[in-house]
């Protein structure tokens, strides 16, 4: 695969270690090709909050806050981004959430074609898949 071809997602995790459960709260999106990288997360937390009541809604929302402007002062710069999973895991580690014991944890990155140019088009297959649920109002 060539780098013009595809893109590396990490899923971001709220994980209750006392319950040993989790729920995705975020999509990192990393478009080499265009050197463009894209913060996904909800608008609202409500389901993670029933899930989890005692979960820390103002420090997660911190942390979305700090994930998007990371991802937008990358973009801004001219430096490459990974090209592959090996290159993907260190980069989220040093440049977003390093891997420890927190609740906030990335998941190992993951290659996929990309079927469009449309970079935003890519970003709503990824939001509807795997956030919209947290949308929902009933």
């Amino acid at each position: 695969m060539t780098t013009s071809n595809h893109f590396i997602y990490s899923l971001l995790r709220y994980h209750d270690v006392r319950r040993e459960e989790n729920l995705i709260v975020g999509v990192l999106l990393m478009f080499p090709a265009a050197g463009k990288v894209h913060f996904l997360h909800p608008a609202h937390l409500d389901r993670l909050k029933v899930a989890f009541p005692d979960c820390p809604e103002g420090i997660i929302r911190g942390y979305f806050e700090g994930f998007m402007l990371r991802s937008k002062e990358i973009s801004r710069q001219d430096n490459p981004l990974p090209t592959s999973i090996q290159e993907a895991g260190p980069f989220i580690s040093s440049h977003f959430l390093k891997e420890d014991g927190s609740a906030l944890q990335f998941s190992v990155p993951h290659l996929a074609v990309l079927a469009t140019e449309n970079l935003d088009t890519v970003a709503q297959r990824f939001y509807t898949r795997y956030l919209e649920t947290y949308d929902w109002n009933g």
